[in-house]
């Protein structure tokens, strides 16, 4: 009965443990979310293109290598290139030199974030292996 009862409370504890954790992280994407918002946006030119693996069990993904400029400086980055429902007969190779809107980290500018947009009849957007945290921006 006594076995049962530190049972049940360290249960108990776990779950307000958990949602504690799933709270904060909520807290701190919406955060970092409105941070972002206040960061300037330019224009990135793709440059090539290259598929990587999706991960265990799934497709690969086509992702676009862009660069873009900030005080006579230029930073690169990689974009996610998605098909979207009017991509029709168009390739991934014909986004080559199109622009795309990033948001920079004013005080370290090679921290971006890709505004998510539709070029060419793609679905462009943040892909997860390049994304920056904001690094006290």
């Amino acid at each position: 009965m006594l076995a049962m009862n530190w049972l049940l409370i360290g249960i108990a504890f776990f779950a307000v443990g958990a949602v504690a954790v799933f709270v904060l992280w909520l807290v701190t994407r919406r955060a970092r979310a409105e941070k972002l918002a206040d960061w300037p946006v330019t224009e990135a030119t793709i440059q090539s293109l290259a598929t990587v693996s999706g991960g265990r069990g799934n497709p690969p993904l086509d992702v676009g290598n862009f660069s873009y400029i900030v005080n006579d400086d230029y930073y690169a980055g990689m974009v996610r290139i998605s098909r979207s429902f009017s991509t029709h007969g168009a390739s991934p190779k014909d986004l080559i030199n199109k622009k795309v809107k990033v948001r920079y980290n004013p005080r370290k500018p090679e921290k971006y974030s890709v505004v998510e947009d539709e070029v060419g009849g793609f679905l462009i957007d943040q892909y997860d292996g390049s994304f920056a945290d904001e690094g006290g921006a």
